[in-house]
């Protein structure tokens, strides 16, 4: 990696354009873990209500039907964790 260059400002520096590009690809992957993990705690959210409804007796079939609209968001998960390769 080469060194900053230094602007007409004392302190301030300049990124050659190898150290942008790198920069803006840690922006992405941050931008993506950022978003798998909001989808992930909302989701761990609705499955841990999940289970505890079904270890109380809970029918099978309306905790499966609060489960199903969230197969979207694992899907999109999915997908932000390909982008991330």
């Amino acid at each position: 990696m080469s060194r900053p260059t230094r602007q007409s400002a004392p302190g301030q520096t300049r990124l050659d354009p190898l150290d942008q590009d790198y920069q803006a690809r840690l922006e992405t992957t941050d931008r993506l873990l950022s978003l798998l993990m909001h989808h992930a705690a909302k989701l761990r959210h609705i499955v841990r209500v999940a289970l505890l409804q079904l270890r109380t007796g809970a029918d099978p079939g309306p905790v499966r039907a609060a489960l199903d609209p969230w197969g979207r968001t694992l899907r999109e998960m999915k997908r932000l964790s390909r982008e991330l390769k």
